[in-house]
């Protein structure tokens, strides 16, 4: 997998880091570039974005998302072994 795959299967599935970071609103970043960003070092993940309920990455089409005990499930996956 190249890189440029990479990025776009995290700009399809996430639209961009920002649509989950508790700084969304008044990041400097976001606000003076027109591109999506995929890579940010001020990242902080907003647990209380309302679609958090919805499961994420892989995690959106696997079979045992239910009965799922990894982790990562309430933030979305995009690498797993269990993936079915």
């Amino acid at each position: 997998m190249h890189l440029n795959d990479l990025e776009e299967i995290v700009v399809r599935e996430l639209r961009s880091l920002c649509s989950n970071c508790l700084y969304r609103n008044t990041c400097s970043y976001r606000n003076t570039t027109k591109k999506v960003i995929i890579q940010c070092e001020l990242h902080v993940l907003d647990l209380d974005t309302s679609d958090d309920a919805q499961p994420k990455g892989l995690c959106k089409s696997c079979d045992t998302f239910n009965s799922c005990k990894l982790p990562g499930k309430n933030t979305g996956v995009w690498h797993c072994q269990e993936f079915k």
